[in-house]
């Protein structure tokens, strides 16, 4: 792997490398010079213009004014991307599904854990009662039946 100059900003990049890491100048644009870069194959796909980037979705290529920058996470990161009109629509779409998602995940918890206490409440209340109401009652019929005789006047 050796560095070659950009053409677009001048800055150094691998020859592995998909584009240039500081304008997003594609590499195959660089690397191939058999080809000539005004070729069909580097158009803009969205119009008669000469691409200088792609979308790193997809791949298409395209001029700068029909990409799109947009965050897209990864994992606990993330990183912006140059994306074309569906990519980016696409990204957009699955940010505002998870902004969605988690709000039902707060909205559901708010809900969820006040009922979550109450119901442990009343199951204590409910349990207090019954150990007090236990504690009221008198002894087994059994043990009843005996205090009873033992406490009863005799028959003549």
């Amino acid at each position: 792997m050796s560095l070659i100059s950009c053409p677009e900003c001048g800055g150094k990049l691998s020859t592995a490398a998909e584009a240039c890491p500081h304008c997003g100048h594609p590499a195959d644009l660089i690397t191939r010079p058999q080809q000539k870069p005004n070729s069909p194959e580097f158009k803009c796909y969205a119009c008669t213009r000469q691409a200088t980037t792609r979308c790193q979705n997809c791949e298409k290529y395209s001029c700068p004014e029909h990409l799109r920058s947009i965050m897209v996470h990864y994992g606990k990161g993330g990183n912006h991307e140059l994306r074309c009109q569906s990519c980016y629509v696409d990204a957009q779409t699955r940010l505002e599904n998870e902004k969605v998602f988690t709000w039902y995940l707060v909205i559901g918890m708010v809900i969820f854990i006040p009922i979550l206490i109450a119901s442990k409440m009343a199951c204590d209340n409910y349990q207090r009662e019954v150990n007090r109401s236990k504690r009221a009652l008198p002894a087994f019929p059994s043990q009843l039946r005996e205090k009873f005789e033992r406490e009863r006047p005799p028959l003549p």
